[in-house]
């Protein structure tokens, strides 16, 4: 008979310790997205802010895993929009993180606040971003609430490095600066260049991009695309006449 080893009962009674009794029937029926009986729950007057002992509430656990009516049926039963779990996270980061535009839309209409940050810094623009979520990103800058324009550009760069062209076209159209400085004194150029994303750096050449920028230590341009030796981020330069 072939016993399992110390490390699997390890990991299965973490599994069982960390699954168990963690979950209210709200809490459970939300992330399943069981609107009815969410409706009954409620009626039996079901606490609708009440987090697990993650910090997590029904309608952060109904955002994260995309339940849209669940959501709706939360804000009109006044859940507090801008509740946030142990780590900080809100509905709209949640639904922003995972690409749900549409719960991120109903949220932002039900006032969710886009400029809390999280443990690590983040708002629900910049997962947005980093996850790839164009279109979450364009609802989230087309709701009229004003975004922080510090957070704005540091998802420009953000999506100049990871190579994202269509969310950096969104978030120029939005009127954050092209020529924004982050670490390094870097623009998002000078990041795109950085982690060789050709299609990136011609696109923001063609929309004038300051080619003459140093980063702090004194690099220009050319000599950050002559450092990673890709030749189609050179050739694009030179064709720019950059330095």
């Amino acid at each position: 008979m072939k016993y399992p080893n110390v490390l699997t009962i390890l990991l299965l009674a973490w599994a069982l310790l960390s699954c168990g009794n963690s979950l209210s029937e709200l809490q459970l029926a939300a992330a399943r997205g069981q609107s009815d009986y969410i409706n009954a729950l409620i009626e039996q007057g079901a606490d609708i802010n009440k987090p697990n002992r993650h910090g997590t509430t029904p309608l952060i656990l109904a955002a994260d895993n995309g339940h849209l009516e669940v959501v709706k049926l939360f804000i009109a039963h006044k859940a507090n929009v801008n509740a946030k779990d142990n780590d900080k996270m809100t509905a709209l980061m949640a639904a922003a993180s995972d690409g749900h535009s549409n719960i991120v839309k109903a949220l932002m209409e039900a006032n969710a606040n886009p400029n809390i940050t999280n443990k690590f810094g983040s708002t629900a623009l910049t997962n947005a971003v980093f996850f790839g979520h164009d279109e979450a990103t364009k609802v989230l800058l087309s709701t009229g609430t004003k975004t922080d324009r510090e957070i704005g550009n540091k998802t420009l760069l953000i999506a100049a490095g990871l190579g994202n062209t269509p969310i950096v076209k969104t978030l120029l159209d939005a009127g954050f600066n092209i020529d924004a400085r982050g670490k390094q004194g870097r623009t998002p150029i000078m990041v795109a260049i950085a982690f060789e994303h050709p299609e990136t750096v011609q696109f923001l050449i063609d929309n004038k991009a300051d080619l003459t920028v140093k980063d702090d230590d004194g690099a220009t341009l050319m000599e950050l695309a002559e450092s990673e030796n890709n030749s189609a981020i050179i050739r694009a330069l030179k064709k720019a006449s950059a330095t």
